[in-house]
């Protein structure tokens, strides 16, 4: 895999807090284009598309073929070093993102966050 070169991974430092928040508070859900800068979600894109690691879900009609929640449960943090989505972790757990998502959503108990990244394909027969 290439080398990529580390930048700062901030926020978007352009976003409207207050609109945010308050379509948080009507809706209870909250979806934030360009919630990255641009350097950091060029970054985390260049990770990601240069990732060979994914693991594979899939469905068949009504059935869904992904590993289960027990399964999941048991993997170990830190599971395959090097993996982007520890740098990814790494980031939605710092103090200062941590607080953007308290103060966006007006939940001052949050401690922690989780991070999440799909990969999608059309597979052709």
């Amino acid at each position: 895999m290439e080398e990529l070169t580390l930048v700062k991974k901030s926020i978007n430092q352009a976003l409207d807090m207050g609109a945010l928040s308050e379509a948080f508070r009507l809706k209870r859900r909250l979806q934030v284009p360009d919630f990255f800068s641009a350097e950091t979600a060029d970054y985390l894109y260049q990770l990601l598309l240069n990732n060979k690691t994914w693991c594979l879900t899939y469905d068949e009609g009504e059935e869904n073929y992904a590993s289960s929640l027990e399964e999941f449960q048991t993997l170990e943090l830190g599971e395959q070093p090097g993996h982007p989505m520890h740098q990814m972790q790494e980031f939605m757990n710092r103090d200062s993102t941590l607080s953007f998502i308290r103060t966006l959503t007006g939940q001052d108990d949050i401690r922690r966050a989780d991070s999440y990244a799909s990969w999608y394909a059309r597979i052709t027969s």
